[in-house]
C-alpha cells in the first residue's frame, strides 16, 4: 500500500536492523563455529569428515567448492559438464565447481590454461565474494584490494579486513566472508543474498528456523514460525526478532539472549509497542530464566492483514496464521487464505479500477454498514468484537465494524487505522482513513441505522473540529490531524 503511516515507518525501520546497521556491526559477537553451524543447517557449508576444520588453510580448489555451495548451485555444478580451459584441475574433486564458476564469470585462472591449486589468499576469496554479489573487477574494485572494498561496503570491519589480508587464509576466513555475504544486498538488488536464496528454494523455512540464528532469520525476512530459542546477540536483533514475530502473528516467541538483561528486554519490547493500542498488540506473558526469554503476545487480525497487504508476495512461503483469536476461546480461527479471499471478493464486487480513493472508501464503507447488523448484545468474548463477526457473520459491535473497515480498505490499497476511545455512550472504536494524502475520521458504527436500510453520513470523513466533539481517543492510539472537510457531508 502507498503512503504508510509515519509512526509505522519509524517502528518498522527500528525493527529491521539490516536497513540501519551493516553486517559487520551486527555480527561482531558471532564466532566462526556458530556461523559455520548456521551455514551447514542451510546446506551452504559442509565441512570435512573431521568437522569444520576452521583452523585449516583454504586453498583455491576448496575456495571454489565453498563459493559454489554458498550460492546454492552445487547440484547444478556436479550434474552439468561445464567446460573450462584449466588443465591443472582436470579430474580433481573441484573440477565441476571450477567449471561452473568459470562459466558464470565468477572465477579466472592464474594463466590461460592453469587455475592454480595452491593456497588462496584473503584478497582472492574476497574477489569471488564481490563477483557473486554483482560487483565487477576493474569497475567496482581491484582484486588486490578486494578486502578493502568489503570494508568500504561495511560487509567487513576494517580490523577484520586487515586481519584477513595479513595472515594465512583459513577456512574460518571463508566462513566469515560467506556468512557476511548472505546478509548483504547484492549490487542492483533489493534484498539480501540470503532472502534471494530462500525464494529460489535453495533451502526451506524449516531449515532456516533450525539455524536459530537471528541475523539469518532477519536477512531472509523469515515468513514462517521461527522456532524455539532464537539466538540473539544485540539489542537491535532482539527488537528486530520481536517485530518479525508480530508480522508473522507468532503468538509465542522464544529467544536466547544471555547478554541482554530483563529490564533491557522489557524496555525494547515496550518501545516497539508504545505507539499502538492494546487491541493492536499486547504482551500476555514475559518470562526470563537463565538467558532464555519466553514472550507470549496477541496481535490483531487487522494488523496481520495490514502486514499482508503491504507485501503480499512475502506470504507465498506461508499462508498460515499461527495465532488463533486470543480473546475468543472457540477452537477455530480464520487463516490468511480465508481472510484474503473474503476481503478481495468484497472489494472486487464493490469497487472498480476506475474509482478514485474516495469512491472506493465510500463504496466499502456503505457495503459494510448495509450488510452488518449492530450487535448490542455482544459479550466480551463474542466474534462481534472482531472483523470476522462483521465480514463472515454479518453482525458486529463497534470494534468489529472498525476492524472490518480497516481490512477492507487495506485490501483496496487505502491506508486506515483503528482508533479506540470513548464517547458519551461509553467505550468505542472507529477509523482514521487517508484519502489523497489527507486524513479523515470515519465512524462506520454510527453510520449504521439499525436495519433501516440507509447510511448516516454525519460521521463520515468528518474533520476533527466536528468529530472530536463526542469522540475522545485514548492517548495510546496512533492519531493523525484531520483538518480537511473536503468530503464531509457528501453522500
Amino acid at each position: 500500500m502507498k503512503n504508510r503511516p509515519v509512526i509505522y515507518i519509524v517502528c518498522l525501520l527500528a525493527a529491521l536492523g539490516l536497513l540501519l546497521f551493516s553486517p559487520a556491526a551486527q555480527a561482531a559477537e558471532r564466532t566462526p563455529e556458530t556461523m559455520a553451524a548456521s551455514l551447514k543447517e542451510l546446506g551452504l557449508f559442509v565441512g570435512t569428515d573431521k568437522g569444520f576444520e576452521l583452523d585449516k588453510p583454504c586453498d583455491r580448489l576448496m575456495g571454489a567448492v565453498i563459493l559454489t555451495r554458498l550460492l546454492g548451485d552445487e547440484q547444478e555444478a556436479v550434474t552439468t559438464p561445464f567446460s573450462h580451459p584449466f588443465l591443472d584441475v582436470q579430474g580433481s574433486y573441484a573440477e565441476p565447481y571450477i567449471g561452473y564458476l568459470y562459466q558464470q564469470g565468477l572465477t579466472n585462472g592464474i594463466s590461460a590454461t592453469a587455475y592454480g591449486k595452491d593456497a588462496m589468499s584473503g584478497q582472492q576469496f574476497a574477489t569471488l565474494i564481490l563477483r557473486a554479489l554483482g560487483y565487477q573487477d576493474g569497475l567496482d574494485f581491484s582484486w588486490n584490494t578486494a578486502l578493502d572494498t568489503l570494508a568500504d561496503l561495511q560487509i567487513l570491519s576494517v580490523a577484520e579486513a586487515q586481519e584477513l589480508a595479513g595472515s594465512s587464509f583459513l577456512r574460518q576466513g571463508a566462513v566469515l566472508l560467506c556468512y557476511r555475504a548472505l546478509l548483504t544486498v547484492p549490487k542492483n538488488a533489493e534484498h539480501p543474498l540470503l532472502y534471494n536464496l530462500l525464494w529460489q528454494d535453495v533451502f526451506t523455512t524449516q531449515q532456516l528456523a533450525r539455524s536459530k540464528d537471528a541475523q539469518l532469520l532477519l536477512a531472509a525476512d523469515m515468513p514462517d514460525f521461527m522456532g524455539y530459542a532464537v539466538n540473539v546477540y544485540t539489542e537491535q536483533e532482539f527488537s528486530d526478532i520481536f517485530w518479525l514475530s508480530l508480522r508473522n502473528r507468532q503468538s509465542n516467541l522464544s529467544i536466547y539472549a544471555p547478554e541482554i538483561m530483563p529490564l533491557q528486554a522489557r524496555s525494547l519490547v515496550g518501545g516497539l509497542l508504545a505507539p499502538y493500542d492494546q487491541r493492536d498488540f499486547f504482551i500476555d506473558s514475559f518470562r526470563y530464566e537463565k538467558g532464555y526469554y519466553d514472550i507470549t503476545t496477541y496481535s490483531s487480525e487487522y494488523m496481520a492483514m495490514q502486514f499482508y497487504y503491504e507485501e503480499p508476495m512475502r506470504y507465498q512461503k506461508n499462508f498460515q496464521i499461527y495465532q488463533p483469536e486470543y480473546w475468543q476461546p472457540r477452537g477455530d480461527y480464520i487463516s490468511l487464505y480465508l481472510w484474503r479471499d473474503k476481503l478481495e471478493k468484497i472489494v472486487n464486487a464493490t469497487t472498480s479500477p476506475q474509482m478514485n480513493e474516495y469512491e472506493r472508501l465510500k463504496a466499502l464503507h456503505d457495503y459494510l454498514v448495509l450488510n452488518t447488523a449492530y450487535d448490542d448484545q455482544a459479550d466480551p468474548y463474542s466474534k462481534s468484537h472482531f472483523a470476522d463477526g462483521a465480514l463472515f457473520d454479518g453482525k458486529a459491535a463497534c470494534d468489529g465494524f472498525a476492524s472490518a473497515l480497516k481490512m477492507l480498505l487495506n485490501a483496496a490499497g487505502i491506508e486506515s487505522l483503528v482508533v479506540f476511545g470513548e464517547t458519551p455512550e461509553g467505550s468505542h472504536a472507529w477509523n482514521q482513513v487517508e484519502i489523497d494524502g489527507e486524513w479523515y475520521n470515519v465512524d462506520a458504527t454510527w453510520a449504521n441505522t439499525m436495519g433501516q436500510g440507509s447510511v448516516y453520513y454525519g460521521y463520515f470523513c468528518a474533520p476533527d473540529d466536528i468529530f472530536l466533539r463526542d469522540h475522545w481517543p485514548r492517548k495510546s492510539s496512533i492519531l493523525y490531524s484531520c483538518t480537511s472537510s473536503k468530503y464531509f457531508g457528501q453522500q
